[in-house]
């Protein structure tokens, strides 16, 4: 919040970290997702052992919806669940006529969920919902390409999709988060689907921002986020536009945009609107590295993204098998040359950590003190 507001003591680094912390603390996927205490823990454990500034609570959330419907999944041994693509629920228009909306408290992994945020509370963490934005949704249940072509050649059918699966899936889902914990918490969609060069403008205003709209007419306080796409278009202004409107409390750049247009470009954007401001660094990087690759690239978004402070950093994805020191370099990096009045010509040098494993042994011994 202090990065939000100001410039704080360091730039504070979150992270995406899902699959890689049941990776790291050896818990199997279908066990990561069925026990809520150890789901917690688990990330709990693994914040702390990166020094994120706020934990991560990451699962597979563009699944979410979609299997409570129905949709196939494929569940790997080593990575979250993925949709079956080869067996989309909606193969045809008239399939969308035999659908029936979840139940929030009794469908698929939705109460799995629901139990996640009230352990989140119960710890003292108040959350801030995710969903499965309205696009992705779609895109989730009818097959991307398919989706596309529905919007050129049969609009009529895709607005009636889009508006069973934002009033009858999400506006319900998110309302029962919301009762559940009982508090009318803030809920953000994760839309990646929508990015470019997958759809064009013209498709992300109409279907992607006009249904988060339609949602947030419905029961409020909604914002979009996962948009990309600015390296492809010659006024990266014209996407940040259309992504202020799904998302105004923060401007958000992720690699490879971030990488390829530049980082000034966002910061710029964010002054303009008198906003903060996030940058991601690409998963490919923190898992490949090298390490003084990833140093190089966290010390230039520091310090063009810190310059006048509101910055935060954001590593977009941690693979896995991400080698732990790549992700201990990252933030390491990030919190020595985003400190007040570090100098970017200062020598970092990564301080050694030891394998989780000996260290969840003493976090252990620490935690039952």
């Amino acid at each position: 919040m202090a990065a939000f507001r100001g410039t704080p003591e360091h730039v504070p680094v979150l992270a995406q970290i899902g699959a890689h912390s049941a990776r790291l603390t050896g818990l199997p996927i279908e066990k990561f997702f069925s026990d809520p205490d150890l789901f917690i823990r688990a990330h709990l454990s693994v914040s702390e052992y990166y020094h994120l500034d706020a934990p991560s609570f990451f699962y597979d959330l563009y699944n979410i919806e979609a299997e409570a419907l129905g949709q196939p999944l494929t569940w790997l041994k080593d990575g979250f669940p993925e949709i079956n693509a080869s067996r989309m629920l909606i193969q045809e228009p008239a399939d969308l006529d035999r659908l029936r909306p979840p139940d929030p408290r009794r469908s698929g992994r939705m109460p799995f969920i629901i139990e996640v945020y009230k352990r989140m509370l119960d710890a003292g963490l108040p959350p801030q919902f995710r969903f499965c934005a309205p696009f992705s949704l779609a895109g989730n249940v009818r097959g991307l390409s398919n989706l596309i072509m529905d919007i050129l050649l049969r609009p009529e059918f895709a607005h009636r999709l889009f508006r069973f699966l934002t009033d009858e899936v999400l506006a319900p889902w998110v309302t029962a988060l919301r009762e559940e914990c009982g508090n009318d918490y803030p809920a953000v969609g994760a839309d990646a689907l929508a990015s470019l060069p997958m759809t064009n403008l013209a498709i992300m205003e109409e279907f992607a921002l006009g249904y988060a709209r339609r949602l947030n007419d419905l029961i409020g306080k909604i914002e979009v986020r996962g948009w990309w796409g600015e390296r492809y278009l010659a006024d990266p202004f014209e996407l940040l536009e259309l992504k202020r409107q799904g998302q105004p409390s923060y401007v958000l750049g992720l690699d490879p945009d971030v990488l390829q247009v530049g980082p000034q470009v966002f910061k710029d954007f964010a002054r303009k609107h008198d906003s903060p401001l996030m940058l991601g660094i690409d998963c490919a990087l923190i898992s490949a590295g090298p390490r003084e690759a990833i140093i190089d690239r966290v010390r230039e978004y520091v310090r063009v993204g810190n310059n006048g402070g509101r910055f935060l950093l954001f590593l977009n994805e941690v693979p896995p098998d991400c080698p732990p020191d790549h992700v201990h370099a990252a933030i390491q990096a990030a919190q020595f040359y985003g400190r007040t009045g570090a100098s970017f010509e200062a020598e970092f040098s990564l301080s050694p950590r030891p394998a989780f494993g000996e260290w969840a042994v003493e976090y252990q011994k620490g935690f039952e003190s």
